[in-house]
């Protein structure tokens, strides 16, 4: 909508009134020959309230390009993965530093796969120790393999071992 449609729309608060016969009623949206059945108050309080957002509209177009210049600090930020477990945001920095003016550093740390895979390798464990439970019948033991994604015993032994070398990656 337009700024003159919306002044037009606030003059013209009621348009033309729907007075029960669908036919013969008309709605003049944009018109003067009826605004005297409203209070004068109406449509001046109407423009008014118009104002503060014509004021932000130019003020949002005049600052916009502004804005979308500004440079933030995730423009320029990288994630490093991999790091030595002993590295400090010191020793980061300076290594860093040799390619361009390093401002900050912060080392994070990513625990949330390492619980994940630790509860996973525990959940394992305790499956097995209840396959190697005696008195089990088979039919339960093969439910428990099949219930862990293996064939075999010794494919969940490779499963807990390769989840093993996993956690030891993430530790470094």
């Amino acid at each position: 909508m337009t700024i003159p449609a919306m002044i037009l729309t606030g003059i013209n608060y009621q348009g033309g009134k729907f007075n029960g016969n669908p036919n013969i009623t008309k709605v003049r949206y944009a018109s003067l020959e009826n605004h005297y059945e409203v209070p004068l108050e109406v449509p001046i309080l109407d423009i008014i309230g118009m104002l503060p957002l014509i004021l932000f509209l130019v003020y949002f177009r005049m600052f916009a390009p502004k804005i979308k210049r500004t440079q933030r600090a995730s423009d320029y930020s990288i994630l490093v993965t991999r790091l030595p477990s002993d590295a400090t945001s010191e020793e980061v920095k300076e290594h860093f530093s040799f390619y361009g003016q390093v401002y900050d550093a912060t080392l994070a740390l990513n625990n949330g796969k390492l619980i994940r895979l630790r509860k996973q390798q525990q959940e394992m464990i305790e499956q097995l120790k209840d396959y190697r439970e005696d008195g089990l019948p088979d039919g339960k033991k093969r439910s428990i393999i099949l219930g862990l994604g293996g064939d075999s015993v010794d494919s969940l032994s490779d499963k807990i071992s390769k989840l093993q070398s996993e956690i030891n990656d993430l530790k470094r």
